[in-house]
């Protein structure tokens, strides 16, 4: 599994510093595209549309939901931050000598990609509400995940368990909440 991880990251990591618009695009993705996607979703969610609802059972429903995207992202973050202490892997740039890195982060915090988790828990919710709107959103969460290898920030390990992470953690709250 190692020697995967290690191989993919660098068949992704090798096509940056090449093209310049490619490194841009990536950039782009990587970080104020999800920002702004999280950002637009989360304002959407928590501040206007319980108050576009006219129908105080939707306008509550419309509530719970944005109580409940706050309730996701706070628990993704919290797993995430809670592995990322307690497993404290090296990034990329601290693992290799010599790679590409477009962007420097923290040291030891590598495992899991909490933009990973959080890109796919928002797909997940909105994919759950708005199948067509979640498809897009998947594929952003995708794009994002594959970013973060390219730019040379997180190994492939990283964004497969942040993804997983932010698949699962709605679905569960998602079946208590139904029983």
């Amino acid at each position: 599994m190692h020697n995967l991880n290690t191989t993919l990251f660098l068949a992704i990591n090798n096509l940056s510093g090449h093209l310049p618009l490619l490194d841009r695009v990536f950039l782009f993705i990587t970080n104020p595209l999800i920002f702004i996607v999280i950002g637009t979703a989360a304002t959407w969610i928590i501040f206007i549309r319980p108050f576009y609802k006219k129908d105080p059972v939707e306008r509550l429903r419309a509530i719970r939901d944005g109580l409940l995207f706050v309730t996701v992202m706070g628990l993704v973050w919290f797993i995430g931050a809670l592995l990322k202490s307690v497993i404290a892997f090296p990034r990329p740039q601290q693992y290799f000598q010599g790679i590409r890195t477009l962007l420097v982060y923290g040291d030891f915090d590598s495992f899991p990609s909490l933009h990973a988790a959080f890109s796919f828990a928002l797909a997940y919710m909105i994919f759950s509400r708005n199948a067509r709107l979640g498809i897009g959103l998947f594929i952003i969460a995708t794009l994002v995940g594959i970013s973060r290898v390219f730019v040379g920030v997180h190994f492939p390990l990283d964004i497969i368990v942040g993804a997983a992470i932010g698949l699962l953690v709605p679905w569960c709250i998602g079946t208590i909440i139904r029983r």
